[in-house]
C-alpha cells in the first residue's frame, strides 16, 4: 500500500510560504497558483494535498461553490491554468509516469464527492492524463500561444502577418497614442458595458490590478485618440520570464481602427525592454476569430488539456453563459 497520506485544507489552515515556495518549483508552476492570485479569484480556495512523513508530493487548489443546491467546481476567472502541481521529481520516464499516476489516484480519490460538475485547465507541464480518462472524466486539449522574445523587434514585427502589420499602419496614421496608465478603471467599464464581465467579476479585476501594482509585477497599457480619450486599454502580469496579457478592453466604435494591434506591439515592445522576460504570453484563445488574430504576430501554439466531469451538463451550460 502506499505510503501516500491525504488532506484536504483550507487556505486559512494553509501555511502561505510554504504554498508558494511549492508551487515556484513545481514544473507545473505558474502565477495563478499562487497564494495572493487565488485569494482574490477564489476567495474560499481549498487545497488536496498529497504527502509522506517528509514533505508535501502534490497539491492541488479548488474551489467549492453552488446553485440550485449542486455543488461544482470550475476554473476562476482571469485564470488560465490550475490543476494538479506536483512537486519536481526527476528519474526515468517510467518511474516518473508511475509516480505521477499513484499522486493522480490519490488526488481523484480526495475530490469531495459533493462536486456534481467539475471543470479545470490544467498547466502545459501537466501531460500525463490517463488516470482523469481512466476515472470516465472528460479530457479535451487546447490550444494557447506564446511568442518567444528571442529575436529583435523588428524581426518580431516583420514576422507579423500583413493583416496585423496594416492593422498597426492604420491605428499610427490616425495619431493613436499608447501610454502606461496607473489603474484599470476604463477597461473595466468598457468590459461591463459590452456585456463581457460582470460587477463581480469587475471586482476581482481591480483587486487584481492593485495587488499587482502592489507587488510591481504588471503594468497597464492604454491608447488615447486625438481628443485623449482612452479607446484601447490592457493589463499585463509579470511571471517569471512571461509577461502575460491578462486583460483587454476595447470602444467598440474602434476595434476596427487597429487600435488592438497597437496595443499588442506596444506590450511586446516593453517586454522585450524589461530584463528577464523572455516570451509573450497571449494566455489564449479557443475563440475562432480571436485564435485567428493572435497567430497573426507569429507565436507559438502550446496545447494543454482541459479535465472535467459533469453529472448536471444543464448547469454546465449555465456556467459557460455566465462566464
Amino acid at each position: 500500500m502506499s505510503a501516500f497520506k491525504t488532506i484536504i485544507l483550507h487556505n486559512s489552515e494553509i501555511d502561505y510560504p510554504q504554498w508558494d515556495s511549492f508551487i515556484a518549483l513545481s514544473p507545473q508552476y505558474c502565477a495563478y497558483a499562487l497564494s495572493w492570485y487565488l485569494d482574490i479569484t477564489s476567495p474560499n480556495w481549498v487545497a488536496i494535498i498529497i504527502y509522506n512523513d517528509k514533505e508535501w508530493l502534490s497539491v492541488f487548489p479548488i474551489q467549492i461553490n453552488a446553485k440550485f443546491g449542486i455543488s461544482y467546481s470550475f476554473q476562476p476567472i482571469f485564470t488560465q491554468y490550475l490543476g494538479i502541481f506536483f512537486l519536481h521529481f526527476a528519474d526515468t520516464n517510467n518511474k516518473m509516469l508511475s509516480f505521477q499516476k499513484e499522486i493522480i489516484e490519490a488526488n481523484i480519490r480526495a475530490i469531495p464527492s459533493e462536486i456534481k460538475v467539475f471543470s479545470y485547465n490544467f498547466s502545459p507541464n501537466f501531460q500525463y492524463f490517463l488516470p482523469f480518462h481512466s476515472h470516465f472524466f472528460d479530457v479535451t486539449p487546447r490550444l494557447t500561444y506564446i511568442l518567444p522574445l528571442n529575436i529583435t523587434f523588428e524581426e518580431l514585427y516583420n514576422n507579423y502577418s500583413s493583416k496585423i502589420q496594416d492593422s498597426i499602419a492604420k491605428a499610427q496614421k490616425l495619431n493613436f497614442k499608447v501610454q502606461k496608465e496607473d489603474n484599470i478603471d476604463l477597461s473595466v467599464h468598457f468590459l461591463i458595458k459590452n456585456n463581457i464581465i460582470s460587477n463581480q467579476q469587475a471586482a476581482i479585476a481591480h483587486q487584481l490590478w492593485s495587488k499587482i501594482k502592489e507587488k510591481e509585477k504588471g503594468f497597464c497599457l492604454s491608447i488615447k485618440n486625438e481628443k485623449q480619450e482612452i479607446i484601447c486599454s490592457a493589463m499585463f502580469l509579470r511571471d517569471k520570464d512571461k509577461l502575460i496579457f491578462l486583460l483587454l478592453a476595447t470602444e467598440r466604435a474602434y476595434k476596427s481602427k487597429g487600435v488592438t494591434a497597437l496595443l499588442i506591439h506596444a506590450a511586446i515592445k516593453e517586454a522585450i525592454a524589461m530584463k528577464g522576460i523572455l516570451f509573450f504570453d497571449f494566455e489564449g484563445s479557443m475563440l475562432e476569430g480571436v485564435e485567428n488574430y493572435f497567430r497573426g504576430f507569429n507565436p507559438t501554439p502550446v496545447y494543454y488539456y482541459n479535465i472535467k466531469k459533469n453529472h448536471f451538463p444543464i448547469l454546465y451550460e449555465i456556467y459557460k453563459k455566465i462566464k
